[in-house]
Parts: C-alpha cells; sequence; structure tokens
C-alpha cells in the first residue's frame, strides 16, 4: 500500500525536476544556443530525457506516483503523461501546454477535478485544430498537384467526366474554414458547430456519392495519369482525413453543450 505521504514526497519531487526544466527562460535558452553555435534549435534541447542516468531512488519515486496518477485517469492522465515527455525527452505539444498554462487562476481555485474537465475540453478543440489543419494542407496539395506536372494536359475524359474541379472543393472549404473559425473563437456557437459538421458530413456523402457513378474511370485515370484526385474522387479515395475532422467536432461539441 503506497502512503499518501510517499505519493505527496514523489510528487514534490517530481515537480521539482520539471520544474528545475522549465525554469530556464527562453532569453536563457536562446543566450546558450547562440554562444554554443548549437545546430539544434532551442526547443530541440527538450528533446533529450530529463534524466541521462536517473538513481534508483528516483526511479522509485516516479513509480510510486506513476501509481498513483493512474488510480484515477480522468483526474490525472494529462500531467502522467505531461511528466512523462518531458522524463523520455518528448514534451506534449508545446500549443497545447501553452493553453493549460493559460487556464484562469479562478479555474485551478476549484480542485483537480475541474481542471481535468477544462484541460480535456482544451484537448478536445485542439485536435479539431490540427485535424482541419491536416485537411487543409492535403486539399491544397493535391489542388495543386492536379494542376502541376501532368495536371496541364490531361486526356478530355479526365478533364470532361472524371475528376471535379477545383472550385468544387468549395462544400468543403467553406465548413472547414467556419469551423476553425469556431474552434479559434472565445465563445463557439455549439448549435453553428453543429450546423457546420451537418454541412461536412453532407459534404463526404456528397462526394462518396459523385465518385460512385463513375468509379472505375476516375480512380483507373487518375492512377493511370499519377494525378490525385480532389473533389468528390478525392474523398472516395481519402476519406479517412474529413471524417477526422468530423469526429474531433463532434468529440469538441461534447463540451459546448
Amino acid at each position: 500500500m503506497v502512503s499518501s505521504k510517499e505519493v505527496a514526497d514523489a510528487a514534490a519531487d517530481a515537480v521539482r525536476a520539471a520544474r528545475k526544466a522549465s525554469e530556464i527562460s527562453e532569453s536563457e535558452i536562446f543566450a546558450d544556443w547562440r554562444r554554443l553555435g548549437s545546430p539544434v534549435a532551442p526547443l530541440a534541447h527538450f528533446d533529450q530525457p530529463l534524466w541521462s542516468t536517473p538513481s534508483a531512488a528516483m526511479e522509485k519515486k516516479r513509480n510510486l506516483l506513476t501509481r498513483h496518477w493512474i488510480s484515477k485517469p480522468d483526474v490525472w492522465d494529462f500531467w502522467r503523461y505531461w511528466y512523462r515527455g518531458y522524463h523520455i525527452g518528448k514534451p506534449l505539444d508545446w500549443e497545447l501546454q501553452r493553453r493549460v498554462a493559460l487556464i484562469p487562476t479562478e479555474d485551478w481555485e476549484q480542485g483537480q477535478a475541474h481542471i481535468a474537465g477544462r484541460i480535456a475540453e482544451i484537448q478536445a478543440n485542439q485536435e479539431v485544430r490540427s485535424r482541419i489543419g491536416e485537411l487543409e494542407a492535403e486539399l491544397s496539395s493535391s489542388a495543386a498537384s492536379r494542376f502541376g506536372i501532368g495536371g496541364n494536359h490531361p486526356p478530355e475524359a479526365i478533364i470532361e467526366t472524371a475528376i471535379p474541379r477545383p472550385n468544387e472543393l468549395i462544400f468543403v472549404w467553406e465548413p472547414m474554414t467556419e469551423l476553425m473559425v469556431e474552434a479559434q473563437a472565445a465563445s463557439p456557437d455549439p448549435d453553428r458547430v453543429q450546423d457546420i459538421l451537418d454541412r461536412l458530413v453532407a459534404a463526404l456523402k456528397m462526394g462518396l456519392e459523385w465518385v460512385a457513378s463513375k468509379i472505375d474511370l476516375a480512380v483507373d485515370t487518375a492512377i493511370k495519369w499519377g494525378i490525385p484526385a480532389i473533389g468528390g474522387g478525392y474523398f472516395a479515395l481519402n476519406p479517412s482525413k474529413l471524417e477526422a475532422v468530423v469526429n474531433a467536432g463532434e468529440a469538441w461539441l461534447v463540451f459546448l453543450r
């Protein structure tokens, strides 16, 4: 049985270790980086394990603390992964850490369970932003490639029937952009978020239905000419990115209700 004092001591040691890593101010990191002429970017120094050779005593305390964290994962999971990130040299996403650090004082004063809920909401919101960013980048790349190498003089069949025009992506671009605006808003509107998600689901369905009528021509010609599919064809071949946005949005919406 782990005593409360042992857990408290282990927690204090973990906090001191993490604080020591974070007490180095940004200016000091950059100053050392310039003085040493290091080719490694400043934040890359956090990509090193916290301890090169941790002592047995430190490992024992860390294990005690870990056992405490996993006893209430709904409360402590974020902090377990936060500390583990620094411990092994793979910190959590910096923007996520920044947003957690900026949680208002009045929230912190309401206790660990309340903070866990606030962090979960931030994580859900951050997931929406990340998935939108991935989809936006892939759609941009696909559209650019379509009219780049191999796209200047494609066969007539591709121009007229197999691949939709880039402006047909508007049925995804618009709601995707609107969802990002809501995700970045100080007070997102849950009804608006729901409407946007409904439109994105309809967009995915539209793309799949479009390609169902001409799947052989669309897929075969795209593969033959090395042209990334866009519009409806894109979503028939790559539905996971849009589905990931929708799933992340639905998970975030739970916190807005």
